[in-house]
């Protein structure tokens, strides 16, 4: 037997794999708590279309690239024990700061609508920020981690599933975040998901130590981490040297820093867009909020999916390896050429999306299969090629790409579905904007058409709903808000008008705080109050009936941009630009259908031009 079988070993290296994926779970939970609540939750309140949604994605995106550049100097410098510690603290800081950002919106936009949706925009890219330069350091630590306690036969499995922590977040997140919203209010959410993170710290305060010092690690299980090196090395705890690291733009010197730039600049943006959008995709296209039953079920599938599939892809390069004999590259190589196949699915979601909504939640699943399993394994080539000193700079280069991937494709994707939808305005109406032609805006449209057949109508249709039960559970959640669409301070303005006999300007009725004072300074203010109540319950109950007789309608309109435009004509609105055209679809669904061929093909051109800057295995060796 060899020395490295000699001796029994612990298996205390599993346990921090156990704090890697912990901590990638609360890191992709945190980051999902605003795309499954700002479509139903935070929209209504602040009026963000998808435009201003794609924006804070998009920076969010530049954010982490630049601080990933930073990250993993930062994890070498620091130190995995205190340089995690650090980078969590900053994360979970910055996810429960988003709770304030309504309040904060509140009190400084002075009663204006316009600055409101400003304000509120750039106080969540500032919370954004904070969370950004935090979860920054999360892989280069995990990597680097990883690097330290497996050896690289291991390292693609160890990643896969501390990895996968990113599937199970994303899993968790769609169970828990907008029942939390629903119950508490999307701040609550935030609050609640990012105080995980500060548990987290105390686990890995007491638990984590570099291998050779630390006291759960057994001389075997050390024998086994450090098979890669000399034994005789890793037996003499007594003389560990510091290993000589590359300075970082020498970093740029060697063509497997480019290959592994080009892997994530050409993936990550795959992935945070279906972290970013699936919600919106699922609500938009096919009606079911992120609040819903069924969307919640359609987003559990995706994860599961996801999680249960991507697991299995660290062990795929084991296999090549130790039963095929490659060496470790090759064999990794070989199985992320597998998985850049996985996302070719993702073509066949939006057609097949018009025969079940099942078939793209369950594509876009495999998809992310694929992604997960990918990125594990590309997270892996860095220890194949580069001392374990680098490992966490070169980490964060790569994860740098990978955010301006993302924000690419993010900031892009917001501008591209709100163009495809097109615009219409109302005739008759005095906006000045025209409204993006979705099924939301639609939906007030007939909303409005049935408030304006007078209240008596409004009651006798709520009434006549053919679920009493189910109409009366509807109504008693919107009634918090009067549903979707009531507008507090426009009512206000209606009532003060009617009660005053005043004529407001455009002007006053867009300051908020200016109609809200008015409206205090009624002298019936009782009766005012009543008749603003009264007005909330009917909107509310409107927008129920609307809801539940023309449901079918919404899922088809949805679907086509055409039928949408021409529903919206017969109910007395112009055009202002048409729904964009393109691979059979239109409207939003064009739009969504593009984004899904630049995913489909962007992991076989990465892998392409990966292999032709590294085709063979050859890892960088420093002399003394």
């Amino acid at each position: 037997m060899t020395p490295i079988q000699t001796v029994k070993m612990s298996n205390f290296r599993w346990v921090i794999c156990g704090l890697l994926f912990l901590a990638t779970t609360i890191n992709y939970m945190d980051r999902q708590v605003l795309s499954l609540t700002w479509k139903d939750f935070i929209a209504p309140d602040f009026h963000w279309t998808d435009a201003h949604y794609g924006l804070i994605t998009g920076l969010f995106s530049i954010f982490y690239a630049v601080a990933n550049l930073f990250a993993g100097k930062f994890i070498d410098w620091m130190g995995t024990k205190k340089g995690y510690l650090i980078a969590i603290f900053v994360w979970s800081v910055g996810a429960c700061l988003h709770a304030f950002c309504g309040w904060g919106a509140l009190g400084l936009a002075g009663g204006s609508v316009v600055a409101l949706t400003t304000i509120s925009v750039w106080l969540f890219l500032s919370c954004r920020l904070i969370l950004a330069v935090g979860e920054a350091g999360n892989f280069p630590a995990a990597i680097k981690v990883t690097a330290e306690y497996f050896p690289k036969k291991d390292r693609a499995f160890a990643t896969s599933i501390f990895n996968s922590g990113a599937s199970v977040g994303a899993l968790a997140a769609p169970a828990t975040i907008p029942l939390l919203a629903s119950a508490w209010g999307w701040e609550m959410a935030f609050i609640v998901i990012g105080a995980l993170g500060f548990l987290w710290m105390g686990l890995w305060a007491w638990l984590y130590d570099k291998p050779a010092k630390n006291k759960r690690v057994n001389q075997g299980e050390l024998n086994y981490i450090e098979q890669d090196a000399d034994i005789a090395e890793v037996q003499d705890r007594s003389n560990l040297k510091e290993e000589k690291t590359i300075p970082f733009w020498e970093c740029f010197k060697y063509k497997q820093t480019w290959a592994f730039i080009v892997g994530k600049f050409m993936t990550d943006g795959v992935w945070w867009f279906f972290l970013f959008w699936a919600p919106a995709y699922f609500s938009d296209l096919y009606g079911y909020t992120s609040d819903s039953a069924m969307g919640i079920l359609l987003i559990l599938t995706l994860y599961a999916i996801v999680t249960f599939l991507s697991i299995g892809g660290g062990y795929l390069p084991t296999y090549f390896v130790e039963k095929k004999g490659m060496n470790p590259y090759l064999g990794r190589m070989k199985a992320m050429l597998i998985f850049a196949c996985f996302p070719l699915l993702g073509l066949l979601a939006q057609p097949l999306g018009g025969v079940s909504v099942w078939w793209p939640a369950i594509l876009i699943g495999f998809l992310g299969a694929g992604h997960q399993a990918w990125s594990a394994n590309l997270f892996s080539t860095i220890g194949d090629m580069f001392p374990k000193s680098t490992i966490g700079t070169i980490t964060g280069i790569g994860s740098m790409a990978g955010g301006i991937g993302s924000f690419l494709i993010n900031m892009g994707s917001g501008v591209l579905f709100t163009f495809a939808a097109g615009s219409f305005v109302l005739s008759g109406s005095t906006a000045d904007e025209p409204k993006e032609m979705s099924v939301k805006n639609y939906k007030e449209v007939l909303t409005n058409e049935l408030l304006a057949q007078g209240d008596g109508q409004v009651l006798a249709q709520f009434s006549a709903l053919p679920d009493q039960e189910k109409a009366a559970k509807s109504y008693e959640k919107a009634s918090k808000r009067g549903g979707s669409f009531f507008d507090e301070y426009a009512t206000q303005a209606t009532i003060y008008e009617e009660m005053s006999g005043e004529t407001l300007s455009k002007e006053q009725k867009e300051d908020a705080g200016f109609i809200e004072e008015k409206f205090k300074g009624l002298s019936d203010k009782k009766t005012a109050d009543e008749e603003f109540a009264k007005r909330k319950e009917l909107t509310a109950k409107a927008e129920i009936v609307v809801n539940t007789l023309h449901s079918e309608e919404f899922k088809q309109l949805a679907a086509d941009g055409d039928k949408l435009a021409a529903a919206f004509q017969q109910h007395n609105a112009e055009l202002k630009q048409a729904p964009l055209h393109a691979l059979g679809f239109s409207g939003k669904p064009a739009g969504y259908m593009i984004i899904f061929c630049i995913c489909a093909v962007a992991y076989l051109i990465g892998w392409c031009i990966m292999k032709s800057l590294v085709p063979k295995y050859k890892p960088i060796v420093l002399e003394d």
